[in-house]
């Protein structure tokens, strides 16, 4: 009974503190399986049916590569599962009881959702970098959820039976200080939940992989992470960085003495900070007529989502998890589990490295990027209102929801010089859907949608629920400014549809982009293009530019 499958069963690690994993797992017999000559040979024909006309067409040793990351899947889960145990080694009796009990719920987890929110099984648009919110481990109810054999929990946002959320909503929601309503009652998180060997030591900490650098070019604005500290920016080579120190946590977590209250008018709230967005350096492509701007698109570009508190960002013991912000002091601070014989006092305050520097939580995804750069759109309002109707516009072509397109603005240097407002759109999805990057396949006849939607029907000032005005922008609902925005893509439109005399083909001609171009951007490895030409069409064009270099480009490619 596959849907009834729990994860621990098939990766091999059991329930109790005192057992030791199972060498040969499931999970073993299978990737062992994977890797047979015979197993290759019997599925060939039910795996090529299968992937005929995806992405995964073509894509040799699929066997292999699928072995690869169960294993990988398996160490994660080793990973998590070891440091658990570990943990319980140092702690108080009731304070292992929690322990066993989150061991438990992270082996009886079905196996399936395990799976998919590791990305081994497709999540279908559903996030699977899902952090939790871990509340009183001694709650009754809690216990009888994680003790439900007919697996009845129906909870949608929890994991290992506790409140849960995506990573970039998570790093704000529940980041140390912020209040959380849980069924009725108002919990405040004190710290995170390390995701490395614990109790860390000083060796081990300057080598935390979970603490990276986030950085931003104050002359270009490209940003991005990295594991050291950066000296110049990738794109362009300055020095003028802003850097800054992250911690990506596993999960967040209430103090053990913490009691809630029923108080749920009173909540504190974190301001969440702008994202940052990069579409990672690609190759820009002039915007139907260079002068008009440039656009590019990325299928590995990066999005960071960052918490700094209420502050400049979080002091954290990288012995017991507790966080505080930069003005409340971490000395002699108690644990926030119970430490054997210590009463309470967290072994962290004698530990020279243990409390970082205020630092920010973040949460860097790759997935879909396009970035348009429209030259002189000097107005913050104006970006906005475009960003959002051009993302409205892509998501009715596509069929899609407008959620699934994430969407942010930033300021930056134009090609021609001056200031000019970047409008970026990515997917919500980690890794990518494929929808963003869409918005350049015909970026002019979009251009119209969006004009459709900034002309608004109920006529509004600056923008309303009937053309731009959309959830994720609520923030922001004071300074949008549609007439602006409308004004913008009316200039926009007036020089698409006026090209010089010598590209007009016929009455009512309108510019388009160069048709090597697209193909150019279509093409890549794996890919196939047929071209089909007119009886009339003289084969010796195909060896002049530009289709010369387009040629030459998709050799390359493959």
């Amino acid at each position: 009974q596959l849907t009834k499958a729990r994860a621990g069963d098939f990766f091999g690690f059991p329930q109790g503190l005192g057992l030791e994993p199972e060498p040969n797992a499931p999970v073993a017999q299978f990737v062992a399986w994977l890797r047979q000559p015979s197993t290759a040979a019997s599925t060939a024909t039910a795996v090529k049916r299968i992937i005929s006309g995806t992405a995964l067409e073509g894509v040799p040793e699929l066997n292999q590569e699928t072995a690869r990351m169960f294993e990988q899947a398996r160490h994660e889960f080793e990973r998590q599962w070891t440091s658990l145990r570990e943990q319980a080694r140092d702690l108080a009796t009731e304070a292992r009881t929690s322990i066993e009990m989150m061991i438990k719920r992270m082996t009886r987890e079905f196996l399936l959702r395990e799976l998919t929110s590791q990305s081994l099984l497709p999540g279908h648009g559903f996030p699977t970098a899902v952090l939790p919110f871990i509340t009183d481990c001694r709650d009754q109810r809690a216990k009888d959820r994680a003790t439900d054999d007919d697996g009845g929990e129906t909870t949608r946002n929890r994991r290992y039976e506790y409140p849960s959320r995506n990573a970039d909503v998570a790093i704000r929601e529940y980041a140390p200080g912020a209040e959380v309503v849980i069924d009725g009652l108002v919990w405040t998180s004190a710290g995170v939940t390390l995701n490395w060997e614990r109790p860390a030591h000083d060796e081990a900490a300057r080598e935390i992989q979970s603490i990276r650098w986030s950085w931003q070019c104050l002359d270009c604005g490209e940003s991005g992470c990295a594991r050291t500290m950066p000296l110049a920016c990738d794109a362009c080579g300055s020095d003028r960085l802003e850097s800054r120190r992250f911690l990506e946590p596993a999960g967040f977590r209430v103090d053990w003495s913490c009691q809630p209250h029923a108080q749920t008018d009173q909540v504190q709230y974190i301001e969440p900070c702008p994202v940052r967005v990069s579409a990672q350096r690609s190759r820009w492509q002039p915007m139907l007529d260079p002068a008009l701007g440039r656009a590019r698109s990325s299928e590995e570009g990066m999005v960071f989502h960052h918490s700094l508190g209420a502050g400049e960002g979080y002091k954290i013991c990288l012995d017991c998890g507790r966080a505080e912000t930069e003005n409340v002091s971490l000395a002699d601070h108690d644990a926030l589990m119970p430490v054997k014989g210590a009463s309470g006092r967290c072994p962290g305050n004698d530990k020279p490295y243990a409390i970082t520097d205020p630092i920010a939580l973040g949460h860097e995804v790759l997935t879909d990027v396009v970035e348009v750069q429209p030259t002189g759109l000097a107005s913050v309002g104006a970006a906005l209102a475009l960003a959002s109707a051009l993302r409205e516009a892509l998501a009715r072509r596509l069929g899609i929801e407008t959620r699934e397109l994430g969407l942010e603005i930033a300021q930056r240097p134009s090609i021609l010089g001056g200031l000019t407002h970047s409008l970026f759109l990515f997917d919500q999805a980690s890794g990518g859907a494929g929808y963003a990057p869409r918005l350049l396949d015909d970026f002019a006849s979009l251009l119209r949608d969006a004009r459709a939607i900034l002309d608004c029907p109920s006529e509004c000032e600056r923008g309303c629920s009937s053309c731009v005005l959309v959830a994720d922008l609520f923030a922001q609902q004071e300074i949008l400014d549609r007439r602006a925005a409308l004004e913008f893509t009316d200039s926009l439109l007036a020089a698409i549809a006026e090209p010089d005399e010598a590209d007009i083909a016929g009455p009512n001609s309108v510019l388009t982009s160069n048709t090597a171009d697209r193909l150019s951007r279509k093409m890549g490895s794996g890919k196939t293009c047929s071209i089909f030409a007119h009886d009339a069409f003289d084969i010796a064009a195909l060896s002049h530019e530009p289709f010369r270099t387009l040629f030459a480009g998709v050799k390359r490619s493959g």
